[in-house]
């Protein structure tokens, strides 16, 4: 239980980890954008993807922590 409990919680750092990037990456596409449409929808788009990769973090921190206190581990 124990290791499946390190492997979530290491899975759910690198989602996290990921979503800041991808979130930093749609800022520098829209600052970079100079109007170009195709550009901003593709920003949008992924600060969207970013945001949900970020519930899913936090959704697995929450599990994880739910998990140790249920099994005392």
């Amino acid at each position: 239980v124990n290791t499946i409990m390190n492997l979530v919680n290491w899975f759910a750092w690198a989602i996290g980890l990921a979503a800041v990037v991808m979130g930093l990456y749609a800022g520098i596409l829209f600052i970079t954008a100079g109007g170009d449409a195709a550009k901003v929808v593709t920003a949008r788009n992924i600060i969207l993807y970013a945001i949900i990769g970020i519930a899913v973090a936090n959704l697995a921190f929450s599990l994880v922590a739910i998990s140790q206190s249920i099994f005392g581990v």
